[in-house]
């Protein structure tokens, strides 16, 4: 994935493994929408501990990314947009 596509964050774990999982089960429940995606697992260091974001991409731009995350939304799928 390019350093300057757009992305979409799906969720936040707590590991590695974890990540992997989600995704696959995210993949499966909404194919449709995120089939022709990557994954993108982006670890984070907080004050509460380590955390593997999921992120999926690339989108051609913000709007691509966000029209995306609204019909994820609409699923009850949480979405966060991701600028490069």
């Amino acid at each position: 994935m390019s350093a300057g596509a757009w992305r979409i964050q799906l969720a936040a774990v707590s590991s590695r493994e974890r990540a992997l999982s989600e995704w696959d089960r995210l993949k499966k429940r909404n194919t449709d929408l995120l089939g022709p995606l990557d994954l993108n697992v982006q670890s984070v260091k907080l004050d509460r501990g380590t955390f593997f974001r999921i992120q999926a991409g690339p989108l051609t731009d913000r709007a691509a990314a966000s029209g995306l995350c609204g019909k994820l939304k609409s699923r009850n799928q949480d979405c966060l947009i991701v600028a490069p």
